[in-house]
């Protein structure tokens, strides 16, 4: 069974939302998909390299890849009308007490900035490498706070990710 976690479907969403794209597109399975793409081109074009599984709504649709004995989520797709109407992308599924660990803290970030109104962000990506170590970061910037999420790893340093909470000044 496929399960996704709050945190990751909100990012999910986030990410794949219309109003959140530049040009109502994502990359799913190799495939560059856009709103209102047929059904007709889109579900052969996926079936030459994975596995389609119906979500019980025939026009709903997980896109899955066998490896050996295991399944790897890929994304989903959606139709409405025979035309493409929704598209998402998994980046991973995380599992054990450390991905649920990850995703309480974020959901907790995510929760206590968005409980007291907060709810439109601006969100960037930064990364930086050096000789022995490497990190990335996803910031989240609401109106008065600011979440961070930072992956760092490398030879002098733990690998790990954390999750910040701040609020910043807002100059008038």
């Amino acid at each position: 069974m496929i399960r996704l976690s709050l945190p990751v479907f909100v990012l999910i969403l986030l990410i794949t939302s219309p109003a959140n794209s530049q040009d109502e597109f994502i990359w799913v399975a190799g495939m560059k998909l856009k709103k209102g793409m047929t059904k007709n081109y889109v579900i052969p074009k996926l079936k030459e390299n994975y596995k389609l599984a119906n979500f019980g709504d025939k026009d709903s649709w997980a896109i899955v890849q066998e490896e050996g004995s295991k399944t790897k989520f890929v994304g989903q797709v959606a139709f409405r009308d025979d035309k493409l109407i929704w598209a998402s992308r998994n980046w991973g599924f995380f599992s054990g007490h450390n991905a649920y660990d990850l995703s309480e803290a974020l959901y907790g970030a995510l929760s206590n900035v968005t409980e007291y109104g907060s709810d439109v962000a601006q969100i960037t990506t930064s990364s930086q490498r050096a000789p022995g170590i490497s990190s990335e970061s996803i910031t989240i910037t609401f109106p008065q706070k600011i979440i961070t999420v930072s992956v760092s790893r490398g030879d002098e340093v733990e690998d790990g990710v954390s999750i910040q909470e701040s609020f910043h000044h807002i100059q008038k």
